[in-house]
């Protein structure tokens, strides 16, 4: 070998500290396999401590809060909210099947789980369980668990081939130093790629017509798919990076992150044609963003009771601090200019929309509000406003790339599938990097999507425990 002796031996070898990576290291070390998790950051956990929301189909919990739901019913959904997904591949049908299960898994972690709410990207039927309080987060008790076994500030370079199989690890240490790792089996757990601008791109050419920030962890460059494909990997599904349309430009000038607007269910979003594009309350969805690559730039327009009472929020899906506080949408735009006009003409020219047809829609919305039906796209008017009360704002929302559900395409156990077709011996991927569930099936994602990466996690570590050990 070129890289000269080891550093060490394991059995298992994991790439990446975070959900995945922990909840494989459980469930390779579970089948008797020694562990060692190589995590380029200075702890463990990645963005899967921030994670709230987790997905399940069917639960006792559920079941408590008076929710019908089965893994049947939203097997039958599973191809409309993910915007084509396949409900009868073995990965989603273990996944949605095995959800309760997974949870439970969880709350043995500390997890717990006593509301139960709906959101589009999880279908008709609220499927979404967030981490309630009083309860430990189960990544956050699984990276102290795990700290013994895991190098921290170690970056995999690279991954060791020996005869058509993967059989270590090149790394690179704090201090500089290069060295390897040799082992039975690798698990490339090293989450997205939704900061990677290149790739970004090149999955979704559209996006360059838009303002466009990263709704996700720092840490989600892409890296893991470099390793993968430099292996002989084959990648599936990158185009349908998770695309998020509710948030707008931080407030701090420079800044790559972005800020979230709350209640824009409250509010109504158009086109450049001044048009409304779908029902607001769906762009808590993680495919809702979609919509701006076929309508053109989208802005929410608000009254200025609704502007006023508007948070703005810099600590949103992007994971880091970037503004110390919450902000109104008068505070808001004293640092980021708006549109903001008396009557919708106006504003139409200002922010660039058809003024007339925004005119039209916004009569039609207010009519809507007072009958208390949207007869366009069906959403819920309960306690909604009219938009009546000048001056009238138009806030540009920006693209937010968050969770990839494109990656290395897997078997069944986890194994890597190569771009021959044939599963890469000794080579496992888990979590973002796999597109969560490894391949086309995932369509354009769900929400709650951490519960799908700690499944993921366990299947490719139990499988890479197995192959270390056969």
């Amino acid at each position: 070998m070129p890289l000269g002796e080891p550093l060490a031996f394991s059995d298992v070898v994991i790439i990446g500290g975070g959900a995945s990576g922990l909840t494989a290291a459980v469930e390779a070390a579970e089948v008797g396999a020694e562990v060692l998790i190589i995590e380029r950051e200075a702890r463990l956990g990645g963005a899967g401590i921030y994670a709230g929301n987790c997905f399940g189909a069917g639960t006792h919990w559920q079941a408590a809060a008076g929710v019908i739901d089965s893994p049947e019913a939203a097997l039958a959904e599973w191809a409309d909210f993910t915007s084509g997904g396949d409900p009868s591949h073995p990965w989603v049908e273990g996944f949605v099947y095995g959800s309760e299960e997974t949870l439970e898994w969880m709350s043995d972690y500390g997890a717990n789980f006593s509301i139960i709410t709906a959101d589009p990207g999880a279908g008709e039927t609220p499927r979404i369980h967030p981490l309630s309080m009083p309860g430990e987060h189960p990544i956050a008790t699984l990276a102290e668990l795990l700290e013994e076994d895991a190098w921290l500030e170690t970056t995999a370079v690279s991954l060791v081939s020996e005869g058509g199989a993967v059989i270590g690890v090149e790394i690179e240490q704090a201090d500089g130093s290069i060295g390897w790792v040799q082992t039975s089996a690798v698990v490339v757990a090293t989450g997205g790629f939704a900061r990677d601008d290149e790739r970004v791109y090149e999955a979704i050419p559209g996006l360059l017509n838009f303002p466009r920030h990263a709704e996700s962890w720092l840490g989600m460059d892409g890296n893991g798919l470099d390793l993968i494909e430099a292996a002989g990997g084959s990648l599936a599904n990158l185009e349908n990076i998770g695309l998020y349309a509710h948030g707008i430009t931080d407030a701090n000038f420079g800044s790559p992150e972005v800020m979230i607007v709350s209640g824009l269910a409250d509010v109504i979003v158009v086109g450049p044609h001044g048009e409304r594009v779908l029902d607001e309350d769906e762009f808590r969805a993680v495919w809702a963003g979609r919509i701006a690559l076929t309508e053109g730039q989208l802005y929410a327009v608000f009254d200025d009771p609704l502007w006023t009472s508007r948070l703005i929020s810099g600590l949103g899906y992007n994971y880091a601090k970037v503004s110390d506080s919450f902000l109104s949408g008068p505070e808001y735009q004293k640092h980021v200019p708006v549109s903001s006009a008396g009557d919708f003409a106006s504003l139409g020219e200002q922010a660039g929309i058809d003024g007339d047809t925004l005119l039209q829609t916004v009569s039609d919305y207010n009519a809507m509000v007072l009958s208390g039906t949207d007869t366009d796209f069906g959403k819920d008017m309960a306690g909604k406003l009219q938009l009546v009360n000048p001056p009238f704002t138009a806030v540009p929302l920006a693209m937010g790339t968050g969770k990839s559900f494109g990656g290395a395409a897997l078997a069944e156990d986890g194994g890597v599938i190569g771009v021959d077709g044939a599963v890469i011996p000794g080579l496992f991927a888990a979590g973002e990097v796999a597109g969560v569930l490894g391949g086309t099936h995932m369509g354009q994602g769900i929400s709650g999507s951490i519960t799908a990466v700690v499944y993921s996690g366990r299947v490719a570590g139990g499988g890479a425990g197995a192959y270390a050990l056969r």
